[in-house]
């Protein structure tokens, strides 16, 4: 839970990375927080993920968004 709070109080960061690399892998890890969070009894948690990843998205291109998605679903599948 530490992570995803984390994540989430330094979304304000996210758009003001330098590197693409960044800004991907930050969107990535927000994109997974926002997964496993949708699975928790809290629905309050999982609110503010969504409300986290929906911000940074805004920041990002359709072509970032869809490289973060790809490295979320890759480790995702490695959690399984």
């Amino acid at each position: 839970m530490w992570v995803v709070l984390h994540r989430i109080k330094s979304i304000g960061k996210v758009g003001s990375m330098g590197s693409t690399k960044d800004h991907v892998e930050s969107l990535a890890q927000l994109i997974m927080a926002e997964w496993m969070d949708s699975q928790s009894d809290s629905g309050a948690a999982w609110k503010k993920s969504f409300r986290a990843l929906e911000l940074a998205k805004r920041d990002a291109g359709e072509e970032l968004i869809a490289e973060a998605y790809k490295i979320a679903y890759q480790r995702h599948e490695k959690l399984r």
